[in-house]
């Protein structure tokens, strides 16, 4: 009987399991290992992130507050009361039925007029003294009716800018300057 043997097992390549060996070149110029450290970045913190956000927000909150209020403030005030910054204003303050006040800025004075009930030909001038300071336009004028120092229907006047108001008194057929006597 012929017996018959099996091939033997073909060898396996060495190369095929490692990694190929990196091919060394001589003529590149290399650094140092001892002179050179390698550089490692770190990242920053988060809170310089958070603290970069904060100022960007402050930045926009100032020229939010220093530009673009004022100039719109400016478009209202120009739609509400004109290039002229006329205010008008009726109320009935007890000389002869409701009077219609007329508010403005001539020459840097406040200029009020009272046209009462019977017409313009009782119209009646107050002139409330010269503002100081400097006006890029006439400020707006607010005029409003009240008691004061037990006084009925005082005229108020409100300048824009000013920190207080001016007060005219009523003194039944006009209004003057201090409070009336009793």
């Amino acid at each position: 009987m012929n017996q018959q043997t099996a091939p033997p097992p073909i060898k396996r390549r060495a190369s095929l399991n490692r990694p190929p060996q990196p091919t060394y070149v001589t003529d590149l110029p290399t650094r140092s290992l001892d002179t050179e450290p390698l550089s490692t970045r770190q990242r920053p913190h988060f809170l310089v992130f958070v603290g970069i956000g904060m100022l960007c927000f402050l930045a926009l909150y100032v020229l939010w507050n220093a530009l673009v209020l004022p100039w719109w403030q400016g478009v209202e005030d120009q739609w509400q009361y004109g290039t002229a910054r006329i205010t008008r204003m009726d109320a009935d303050v007890g000389h002869g039925g409701t009077s219609t006040f007329f508010a403005f800025v001539l020459s840097r004075q406040v200029i009020i007029i009272e046209a009462p009930g019977q017409g313009m030909e009782h119209a009646k001038y107050y002139n409330t003294g010269t503002l100081t300071g400097t006006f890029s336009q006439a400020p707006v004028i607010s005029l409003s009716i009240a008691t004061v120092d037990g006084v009925k229907n005082c005229l108020i006047v409100h300048v824009e800018g000013m920190s207080s108001s001016i007060v005219l008194y009523n003194n039944g057929s006009s209004f003057q300057w201090t409070a009336p006597t009793k």
